[in-house]
């Protein structure tokens, strides 16, 4: 009896640490989306060109790792919270990078148009898309397609995503096609606001 519990005992501990650890970043993600709804904001004009170059940079490990492809158009300014933008993009890279057809090379284009009063920001990836059934589901917290893909995270990123276009007065969607890849749009003003 003292050998099975001696043995089983350094797996226990490995076990209920391991989910220690899962519940305590379920935790802080989700303090940092309630936190969110209630963050003041800094307003500011926004030069996109250089918010993308730091989050590609902040990347950089990532995508030389996989060999990835980035193109960014020269994109136009829009209004918004630095911090806050920058979460927002770098969600939806790490995503791409993450949810990568592992059976071709990763390319990654980031480009913008404008619409009426607001600009609309693409990231487009060649990844392993997504099937129709879940595009709705994605927003919803806690939900994650593939949980089994390495370094998937809680499911908060593309809530985290939502709710900053939506403190922008924008919107964010999706389209995407599995086996082929995923456009990510979001729609952020061009003159300053309030929240």
């Amino acid at each position: 009896i003292d050998t099975i519990s001696n043995d089983g005992i350094p797996k226990t501990l490995n076990y209920i640490f391991s989910n220690v650890k899962k519940m305590d970043a379920l935790l802080n993600g989700l303090l940092q989306v309630s936190r969110m709804g209630r963050a003041t904001m800094t307003i500011r004009k926004m030069n996109m060109n250089s918010l993308f170059k730091a989050i590609i940079t902040e990347h950089n490990f990532q995508i030389t790792e996989v060999s990835a492809k980035v193109t960014i158009q020269e994109l136009p300014d829009c209004y918004g919270d630095e911090n806050l933008l920058n979460q927002l993009f770098s969600n939806i890279i790490g995503n791409a990078i993450k949810y990568r057809d592992g059976s071709r090379q990763l390319s990654i284009e980031i480009t913008a148009f404008t619409e009426f009063d607001k600009i609309v920001y693409c990231i487009k990836d060649n990844g392993m898309g997504i099937e129709e059934r879940y595009l709705d589901k994605i927003w919803n917290v806690f939900y994650q397609i593939d949980p089994s893909v390495t370094g998937s995270g809680e499911g908060l990123g593309l809530s985290v995503v939502k709710k900053v276009a939506e403190k922008h007065n924008g919107k964010v969607w999706v389209e995407s096609e599995s086996g082929k890849g995923s456009a990510f749009y979001i729609e952020l003003p061009t003159t300053d606001f309030h929240e």
